[in-house]
């Protein structure tokens, strides 16, 4: 929700001071905000809710049994400003009407009322989160408001009202494009959309003999924002062109897209978001640009042919996971001039090597001797790492990371110094081959180590004390 505050602040300060009326309601002042923050609950006989900074309610769960449900307009005597995530989920719902006081829509808010055959939205809408009316499959009657900012991926996704569109481009709220149904392989984004939600993703209903048509994608000039899941599973797809205009790319937003060989960022986007080119089986090498600063939670996973990564000089943040699965990955390159990172043999560490953020568990070594410089396993460095049998730990470690070692099952041996003072939660879990410790300490020294849950393997392994040099 971070990313669309700053294009609807304007807006939403609008809506703060004049009234609306629709359909004969009494007009609404309209109090959300949505920088507001929750400061309580509250629940009555019909409704639970959080309560917000600005003396507003969302709406959290609804307990009234009504399939024909007219939401309040205010519930303990604050204003309903949002329906929360998963609120309506599943109740059974025919007919809704939301209030003019309504800004927000939360994720999987209305999903699965698989009855549900119309919806009166609310006039000053701004956001509908991911999956709001998912799997709604009798839905064929909602009118989007013109104010509308934000679609999350699939909001309508299964919905008879999605289905019925013929039209090419689909485009609603406030220039949001939510599908694309046309035969043109190089396609051309119209001037009015703003944002991308899922208009041609394969998971948005799109029909497997339309797939084939889009080869080529031209974003248009006015695009400011590509969505979550933009662009996923769309497995013919070779170029997208991406003008500077583009503020943000969300996740997944070009994901199992295996046709693509490389596609470039513009130098208006700093962030490579959490599974942005998974699986994207058609990269060999990439090179991250310069201007990129974040790479996310599996954002090169499962690119099965990716040889080799380079990563620019301003890239502050690797997600540790962001070539898992990625078992062909021979070289990371880091820039001499990242002031954050540094690589070795494949293994990543900060610029210092004083952390050690990640050993890719494909390499086939079934030994690993950690630099000396090391004082910090970072959390599921070592993840899976099922090749390695015997390691030599830094003498200088202090601290192994919550999952530092979860699922090496082919550890036997490891070597540790007197410098290590804490062992975290579940660093050991599912490391059934343990054989022996060497530890350069004594045993009093041993039973001072802070080790925390589920480490069974590490406190059950024979430790031998006082080693010293190799054992």
């Amino acid at each position: 929700m971070r990313k669309i505050k700053a294009i609807v602040s304007i807006l939403l300060a609008i809506c703060m001071v004049l009234p609306f009326s629709a359909c004969g309601q009494a007009p609404v002042v309209v109090k959300g905000d949505l920088d507001a923050e929750i400061t309580g609950t509250g629940k009555n006989e019909t409704f639970s809710y959080n309560i917000y900074s600005d003396g507003t309610v969302g709406i959290t769960d609804y307990y009234g049994g009504y399939t024909n449900h007219k939401i309040p307009s205010e519930i303990d005597g604050m204003q309903v400003s949002r329906i929360e995530s998963k609120a309506y989920s599943a109740k059974g719902l025919v007919k809704v009407v939301i209030p003019d006081s309504v800004i927000y829509i939360g994720d999987s808010a209305f999903e699965q009322n698989r009855e549900l055959v119309s919806v009166k939205m609310s006039e000053n809408c701004l956001h509908i989160g991911e999956s709001a009316f998912y799997n709604c499959i009798s839905l064929k009657k909602v009118k989007i408001p013109d104010c509308l900012e934000y679609i999350g991926a699939y909001a309508f996704t299964l919905t008879k009202w999605l289905d019925n569109h013929k039209e090419d481009f689909v485009i609603v709220g406030n220039g949001i494009l939510i599908k694309y149904l046309g035969d043109d392989k190089v396609v051309t984004i119209p001037e009015e959309v703003r944002f991308i939600s899922t208009a041609f993703s394969a998971m948005n209903g799109r029909k497997i003999d339309k797939l084939v048509r889009f080869e080529k994608v031209i974003i248009g000039p006015n695009v400011q924002i590509i969505g979550d899941c933009a662009f996923n599973l769309c497995i013919y797809l070779a170029e997208v062109e991406i003008p500077d205009t583009v503020k943000s790319i969300g996740k997944s937003a070009f994901s199992e897209c295996i046709a693509l060989t490389d596609l470039v960022y513009p130098e208006s986007i700093t962030k490579i978001d959490d599974y942005a080119f998974y699986g994207c089986i058609g990269f060999k090498e990439y090179t991250v640009p310069e201007h990129i600063e974040y790479i996310g939670y599996k954002a090169f996973a499962k690119c099965l042919n990716l040889v080799t990564i380079n990563i620019g000089k301003n890239v502050s943040y690797i997600d540790t996971s962001f070539i898992d699965e990625s078992d062909f990955v021979t070289e990371i390159n880091i820039s001499e001039d990242n002031m954050y990172y540094s690589e070795e043999d494949l293994c990543l560490y900060d610029k210092d090597k004083t952390v050690l953020y990640l050993y890719c568990k494909f390499k086939p070594d079934d030994m690993y001797e950690m630099p000396d410089s090391v004082v910090r396993i970072h959390e599921g460095a070592m993840y899976d790492c099922q090749n390695l049998v015997e390691i030599y730990l830094s003498d200088n470690l202090e601290e192994i990371g919550v999952r530092g070692f979860e699922g090496c099952k082919s550890i036997e041996y490891l070597h540790i110094s007197d410098n290590l003072k804490t062992v975290a939660n579940s660093a050991f879990l599912n490391c059934s081959a343990f054989t022996e410790i060497y530890y350069t300490g004594s045993a009093e020294q041993w039973s001072e180590i802070e080790v925390g849950s589920n480490n069974i393997a590490f406190e059950n392994t024979y430790v031998n004390y006082n080693c010293t040099g190799e054992e």
